[in-house]
């Protein structure tokens, strides 16, 4: 089984075969020690990685190192979108950020995508995940917000799982398991469900990175005054 538990700023990837997680030797300074290690990968990828403003990606800067509040989050407060404009720090990559009708900033995360893919009839099971603030009409302008973009946040989401399938797949190698003979499973209403079978030839990694998306760039919505520099 390969264990995923994906955090605000990153995602930690180990595998457990025959009940047992697996190791390998720690290395410090670029020595291998012989004392053995839980074998955890860890990459920059989490719930609060922040769209990057050229719309290649999400990450590795998350919204909790940036001080930023979560949109969704910034909406269960009332606040409106006024317009998108980018966010920066110390030089570093540019991320696209939400103007507030009172003058702060949200990032656009992940999870606020993942929140505007949802469709009506999952809002009740979206707010058993992650609380009542997750109300319907937060996903509706959440979903105005994205559909905005200049870019396609599912390519940008494609590529931010790159890094999580290389990792996998390395983890996998290092340790003779066979990816094909694994299933995807994900949390639902406190039960574990089955998402979709792994596939010889396709396996795993393949299937973390497939699945329906909505085009928003051909579904923006009509009427909304949102403005993007």
């Amino acid at each position: 089984m390969v264990f995923i538990e994906v955090g605000g700023t990153s995602t930690d990837i180990t595998l457990i075969r025959e009940g047992r997680v697996r190791h390998r030797y720690a290395t410090v300074g670029g020595q291998r020690l012989m004392v053995p290690a839980l074998d955890l990968r860890t990459v920059a990828v989490g719930g609060g990685s922040m769209l990057r403003a050229d719309g290649r990606r999400f990450g590795p800067r998350s919204a909790h190192i940036a001080g930023l509040p979560y949109l969704f989050q910034a909406l269960a407060d009332g606040k409106q979108v006024v317009q998108l404009t980018s966010w920066q720090e110390d030089g570093a990559s540019m991320y696209t950020a939400a103007l507030l009708d009172d003058g702060s900033l949200a990032a656009l995360t992940l999870t606020d995508y993942w929140l505007a893919e949802q469709s009506s009839e999952e809002w009740p099971e979206v707010c058993a995940t992650i609380g009542d603030r997750a109300e319907a009409r937060i996903g509706a302008s959440l979903y105005d917000v994205f559909s905005h973009l200049d870019c396609r946040p599912q390519s940008a989401l494609a590529a931010t799982m790159h890094e999580a399938v290389a990792a996998i797949r390395e983890l996998a190698r290092a340790h003779g398991a066979d990816l094909a003979h694994f299933t995807l499973l994900r949390r639902r209403r406190r039960r574990a469900r089955r998402v979709r079978a792994g596939r010889s030839g396709a396996g795993l990694p393949a299937q973390l990175i497939r699945g329906p998306h909505r085009d928003l760039r051909d579904r923006r919505g009509a009427g909304s005054d949102l403005r993007q520099p």
